[in-house]
């Protein structure tokens, strides 16, 4: 059994202890756990997770409790089914629409992704909105495939009028209620009391480091 398997499980127990306001409680010893029938979900996750970074699997967990309030309980079973993958992106839309200041750290990793990108495909942080490799600018791929959360973009320009250029159905298709509710995720992100401050100071920091970065790659 891999650490990663064993990560996943011991967040699976966090969550479901959490769920049942229960104190959270962790497995350390994992002999012979392959052989138990609840190793096989924690292997399907594993390749899930492992396929899909981008899944922030505490918020996985933590999704069909958050909309299927009903509901007391959710075994390994029901997270490696299309079920569970279907509440987490429910529950994500939900989080995103309503309460940007918890994406703080979502928009951590979109930042680093983004800074990482930039230096790779050598470009300032101020082209990354307009870069594009033969298509559509390549930020609407790293939304539609949640390499980044759609917050992590709020600072930077060509956004708003990319979004206008398509028709409502490629906004559909392609970024789903950010494509569509443009103007109620940017006015969330202006009312927000932790995200916008932070998000200004850091996306003017990254635009210095992914320039000094630049000017060492010369």
């Amino acid at each position: 059994m891999t650490d990663f398997e064993k990560q996943i499980y011991n967040l699976y127990l966090k969550t479901t202890r959490s769920a049942l306001n229960k104190p959270s409680k962790t497995r350390s010893n994992f002999d012979n756990f392959e052989q138990d029938p609840k190793y096989i979900n924690i292997k399907r996750l594993s390749v899930l997770f492992g396929k899909h970074k981008e899944i922030d699997i505490c918020t996985y967990f933590e999704a069909p409790y958050k909309i299927y309030k009903d509901v007391k309980f959710f075994d390994l079973s029901y997270y490696a089914s299309p079920r569970a993958i279907k509440a987490y992106s429910l529950y994500r839309k939900e989080l995103e629409a309503n309460d940007p200041d918890t994406f703080i750290d979502a928009v951590k990793k979109s930042l680093r992704f983004i800074a990482l990108f930039c230096i790779e495909k050598n470009i300032q942080l101020i082209d990354y909105t307009s870069y594009t490799e033969g298509g559509l600018p390549i930020w609407i791929e790293h939304i539609k495939t949640n390499q980044i959360t759609p917050y992590s973009i709020m600072e930077l320009e060509n956004v708003y009028s990319t979004i206008n250029s398509l028709t409502t159905d490629e906004q559909s298709l392609l970024l789903g209620n950010f494509g569509l509710k443009y103007i109620q995720f940017k006015t969330n992100y202006n009312n927000s009391k932790l995200l916008k401050p932070f998000l200004q100071k850091t996306t003017h920091k990254l635009k210095n480091t992914i320039y000094k970065h630049l000017q060492i790659k010369k």
